[in-house]
């Protein structure tokens, strides 16, 4: 489920966005991280 996601969300980025989604992956897996906590 957790790769899919992210599999889906890089192909709907494009290359110069790729810093954006670095920074919000990390973000977000933060927050899962937490979340199952």
């Amino acid at each position: 489920m957790e790769k899919s996601l992210t599999k889906t969300l890089v192909f709907q980025l494009q290359p110069e966005d790729e810093r954006l989604l670095s920074d919000a992956y990390h973000e977000a897996r933060w927050v899962y991280n937490q979340t199952i906590q």
